[in-house]
């Protein structure tokens, strides 16, 4: 901890410069500023070389003295995946894996579809025809998610939408496929302003997400659902005034310690049976959306974050 406007002196401000100083004058009218990946350098003994270091920092306001505002100035190294070579590797590799589950999923899909259309000509019952044109638009909708997953990395088109839709949304198909056992507690922010984004997308990456924290606690334990306004946040190294943070926590026993920095890469599970893909392509969801998605886990909670900015993607 320091006072505030002796911050100026400190070395770390020769690190950060203008980026910092902003950070501290908006601590000083009481807000938070965090910052996600920033690279600096790093100040050596006159025996060593000069490097670079990544670290997540937070800048916060700490009420000590009421004439002389102070500042919490918190730093973390990290080694941000997104840098190393495996990780690229595993990227490109995700994107074939991608296409050619693509290819197999619409063949079926087109199948369905088709056998649909032919059964609802031959039935006479209104609301059996009902059923057949659920099965025929769902069909469509997965069709369309498909090809998006395979389309160009163009910017998408985004829409506002309420965030809180989408989380309902996603609890409503949790509770159908998974039964209304399965407690989903809701600590929801009804200040927080629309998301930007894509919504179709979004719905599926926290779906993935959620099917996940079902699994893990079995139909024993509880997932909760939990939205925030963070001011002031760097994500995937630009800056942003506001985002939205989305927590889905579960009190499940935890990710295995040797999984948890994979865990986002194709292939990789934990469970019997999984795939290794639904948070793969969860992230790349939400990376399009020029989000992030963080992960933490302990026995009894595991936690995925996932961060978007709320002014549109450039």
């Amino acid at each position: 901890m320091v006072p505030q406007r002796a911050c100026w002196r400190l070395a770390l401000v020769e690190l950060w410069g203008i980026i910092l100083q902003g950070a501290i004058e908006s601590a000083e009218v009481g807000h938070t500023t965090r910052f996600r990946e920033i690279e600096i350098r790093k100040r050596s003994f006159p025996q060593e070389s000069d490097g670079c270091m990544t670290i997540d920092c937070m800048v916060s306001p700490f009420a000590v003295d009421v004439e002389m505002p102070w500042a919490v100035v918190e730093t973390v190294t990290v080694e941000p995946l997104a840098r190393d070579t495996e990780w690229r590797e595993h990227k490109v590799a995700t994107q074939k894996i991608i296409c050619s589950l693509a290819h197999e999923i619409k063949n079926p899909l087109g199948g369905l579809r088709g056998a649909a259309q032919l059964l609802g000509r031959q039935l006479v019952a209104d609301d059996l025809q009902e059923y057949t044109k659920i099965i025929i638009s769902e069909a469509d909708h997965l069709t369309k998610l498909v090809d998006r997953m395979i389309a160009p990395r163009l910017p998408l088109s985004s829409e506002d939408f309420n965030l809180h839709e989408v989380l309902e949304h996603v609890r409503h198909f949790i509770e159908v496929e998974f039964g209304e056992e399965i407690e989903v507690r809701r600590d929801y922010d009804p200040s927080i302003p629309y998301a930007t984004g894509q919504k179709e997308y979004l719905i599926q990456a926290i779906l993935n997400i959620a099917r996940n924290a079902v699994q893990a606690i079995n139909g024993l334990g509880v997932i909760q659902f939990r939205t925030r306004v963070r001011r002031q946040i760097t994500v995937g190294g630009r800056r942003h005034r506001q985002a939205l943070e989305e927590t889905i926590s579960d009190n499940g026993p935890g990710i295995a310690k040797e999984l948890q920095e994979k865990i986002f890469l194709p292939m990789i599970t934990g469970r019997p049976g999984g795939a290794g893909l639904g948070l793969t392509l969860a992230q790349d969801i939400v990376d399009r959306q020029g989000g992030a998605i963080e992960c933490t886990s302990l026995s009894g909670e595991t936690r995925f974050t996932l961060l978007l900015p709320v002014d549109p993607i450039s």
